[in-house]
């Protein structure tokens, strides 16, 4: 037959593009020869009756691709964050162009965690944990869906990876801003400066407008969780500098180059051009600005609840995964029991 194939001991009947414009699409056929050469004449003369327009077909939802597809147009992605869909997308992408073709109801557990510790090995830790996320909230919407009967991708017992330690330090952030202004780059500068002031995530710069500023900081909404939180600024050098600001666009943070507010993907690649620019370590990442801010603070002695008013975290338990343990926090908790004593 021209379009049955064998993988493994397994049949499938693969057919063409023009096929698959027809309506057509890849089915799995079982292991045996004689029931899976039937199917398969049986397939081959529904595709003779189509392109005479004597069968008319509509395409069946069984691929990879085609879940794909059923996903991004469900209301669940579309909730998600911009950031959020966008992580997804990226994995997505790389999916589709691996995986497209296969058929959902043959993907097993063993595929599954076969794929994972390849990507392991090729891309690490972190990559492989973030592409397997997304291929479980993918096949959860094929249960969803009614094109499975479990999610060969649910509970592999992901590796939990080492936490992020990274924070930058003092010299670190003056050394940024000055390659930012040595590039003609003072708004790349102006968000180093907010970033470890208000401890943010970076998304939320450069969504900041002026109609946000509170006259000593800023009402912010977080573009990952949107939630409120009120960050005042702790630097009055900085206060003093945000006040005297023209305001000739809605929003603060405005590219030198478009004289537009900054879109995400070049405002990450801006910060990685300007940090190599300074010298500065390749681990160091924009996003740590996060964890210096809240390890600055919880080594000050605020409490977990005045971190989470600040973070907009939902639990207490955050504060572990942000605050760096460090010498400073365990001298300042005695310095706070010398205090009340």
């Amino acid at each position: 037959m021209p379009r049955l194939h064998i993988v493994g001991d397994r049949f499938y009947w693969r057919p063409t593009a023009p096929i698959r414009a027809l309506g057509f699409s890849y089915e799995a056929l079982g292991k045996d020869p004689m029931k899976a050469a039937a199917r398969a004449r049986e397939l081959n003369e529904q595709v003779e009756r189509a392109k005479l327009g004597l069968d008319a077909r509509t395409k069946r939802g069984d691929t990879v691709a085609a879940l794909i597809d059923a996903y991004q147009s469900c209301p669940r992605y579309k909730s998600r964050a911009e950031t959020t869909r966008k992580g997804y997308d990226h994995f997505l992408k790389h999916i589709r162009a691996l995986a497209g073709h296969v058929i959902v109801a043959t993907i097993d557990r063993p595929g599954m965690l076969q794929t994972y510790e390849k990507l392991i090995a090729a891309r690490g830790l972190y990559t492989a944990n973030a592409y397997m996320k997304v291929w479980q909230i993918l096949l959860k919407h094929a249960y969803d869906l009614g094109w499975r009967k479990d999610n060969p991708a649910a509970g592999l017992g992901l590796q939990t990876p080492p936490p992020r330690e990274q924070v930058w330090t003092v010299d670190q952030i003056l050394a940024f801003c000055d390659a930012a202004v040595e590039m003609g780059r003072p708004s790349m500068r102006l968000a180093m400066l907010l970033a470890y002031d208000l401890g943010q995530r970076p998304g939320d710069y450069i969504k900041l407008t002026w109609t946000t500023y509170t006259g000593s900081g800023f009402m912010i909404k977080q573009s990952k969780t949107k939630t409120r939180v009120n960050a005042p600024f702790e630097n009055p050098f900085l206060w003093a500098e945000i006040d005297a600001m023209p305001r000739k666009h809605s929003h603060v943070l405005i590219c030198e180059g478009t004289k537009a507010p900054y879109k995400a993907d070049y405002f990450r690649h801006l910060c990685t051009k300007i940090r190599r620019a300074a010298k500065l370590p390749e681990q160091l990442q924009f996003r740590d600005l996060r964890r210096t801010a809240a390890t600055e603070i919880g080594n000050a002695g605020a409490t977990d609840d005045q971190l989470r008013a600040l973070q907009g975290w939902k639990t207490r338990n955050q504060a572990a995964t942000y605050v760096v343990v460090s010498s400073a926090g365990a001298e300042g908790a005695q310095a706070k029991r010398r205090a009340n004593r």
